[in-house]
């Protein structure tokens, strides 16, 4: 286990499945009610961060200066600077890919460029591929997770018996993230990066 000062983490998702309560702003945030991306971050590293902040994708500004860039980038650098005014030193990202190929590419371009400009923060950050419905049916031991389109994913995870946020989570709480399927390339892509940021191996 890591030692030192616990991370500070801002976390950025799609809605209340990735958020949990923090989905909503201030003062109606409901820090108690877990969402699927700190679940996993505490089965990865239970005692080395804290949430500071979080944001909803949809919600986030464009960052003014870099207008030659694209709207993607220029929202993934104004999210660096929202976790540094949050006092944050890790920015905790994962966007549904949605069947859009060119999605990942993007937002390596714009991380890195963020990454320059923003060198306090450390991102653990990537693609639900196709969307967080895929990352919970590979906690659930299902093959070929990343090929289900994303209304099909809810389908398949509300006959599993999975209905709401707290059911993700429980999903996630339960589940071996050692043994996910050798298929589920991009969560388990995203753990590695949170077991390299938060775990014994980490930048302090």
């Amino acid at each position: 286990m890591r030692g030192g000062p616990k991370r500070r983490v801002y976390l950025v998702g799609e809605g209340p499945n990735e958020l949990g309560g923090r989905a909503n702003p201030p003062p109606y945030a409901r820090p108690d009610e877990l969402g699927v991306l700190e679940a996993l971050l505490s089965r990865v590293a239970p005692d080395a961060f804290e949430v500071r902040g979080a944001r909803c994708w949809s919600k986030a500004t464009t960052f003014k200066a870099g207008g030659h860039a694209s709207a993607e980038a220029r929202r993934v650098m104004q999210l660096h600077n929202d976790a540094v005014e949050a006092d944050c030193d890790v920015l905790a990202l994962a966007r549904d890919q949605d069947g859009d190929d060119g999605r990942f590419d993007s937002l390596v371009r714009a991380l890195a460029d963020a990454a320059q400009a923003f060198p306090s923060v450390e991102a653990i950050a990537g693609l639900a591929v196709q969307a967080v419905e895929g990352w919970l049916l590979a906690v659930s031991d299902v093959r070929g997770s990343e090929r289900v389109k994303p209304r099909a994913g809810k389908k398949k995870i509300a006959v599993a018996g999975v209905a709401c946020t707290a059911d993700m989570v429980e999903l996630v709480n339960g589940a071996d993230l050692d043994a996910l399927p050798d298929d589920a390339t991009s969560l388990r892509a995203w753990l590695e990066r949170a077991r390299k940021v938060l775990g014994d191996d980490a930048q302090l």
